[in-house]
């Protein structure tokens, strides 16, 4: 049909006729290309995402740390602590001092300092980032201080994961305490 109006256009007409036949194929070029697209978003969606599932999979990980690390406190198991704690940790505690992985198991495991009757940490929020995780969260404990007796606190904290030989471990702490 198309053809036959060309035909009997003029030379104007036919030049407007061709151009919005031209326009009509890219048209259909564009929306084509729109409808594949979404077909495959559609597909795509529907199989599983490996990175999603290892992230999941790693933030549950990350989440059992947390918790092994308060059993760890509680018990005063050194075993555990240096699983968890890399060699290389770091800390910056409430006051602003630094302190590393031997000095944290020192102070926490009775060794005259910390003995805790529990360690709970709550509020976690995991966030990765390839082989490195920011946890951020509140623990609240009760403890006895051989030198100062019974207390309790409680800390907001940022600990900083990596995964090293297929194992997460904590390399950096900062810890603020919450004011009662």
């Amino acid at each position: 049909m198309r053809g036959c109006l060309i035909e009997i256009a003029s030379p104007r007409q036919r030049n407007r006729w061709v151009a919005l036949d031209r326009e009509g194929e890219t048209m259909k070029s564009i929306l084509l290309a729109i409808i594949l697209l979404i077909c495959s978003g559609v597909a795509y969606g529907q199989t599983s995402n490996p990175s999603t599932a290892a992230a999941n999979d790693f933030e549950q990980q990350l989440r059992q740390m947390e918790r092994l690390k308060d059993e760890a406190y509680v018990k005063g198991d050194i075993d555990a602590l240096n699983r968890i704690y890399a060699d290389d940790y770091i800390a910056i505690n409430a006051g602003g001092a630094t302190s590393n992985k031997n000095d944290l198991i020192k102070f926490n495991t009775g060794f005259g300092q910390v003995i805790y009757e529990s360690h709970t940490s709550s509020e976690i929020s995991v966030r990765l980032f390839g082989d490195v995780a920011v946890i951020t969260g509140t623990y609240n404990f009760k403890y006895k201080k051989p030198a100062r007796g019974n207390d309790s606190d409680q800390y907001r904290y940022t600990s900083i994961y990596a995964l090293r030989s297929g194992h997460w471990q904590v390399v950096a702490d900062q810890f603020t305490r919450i004011k009662k």
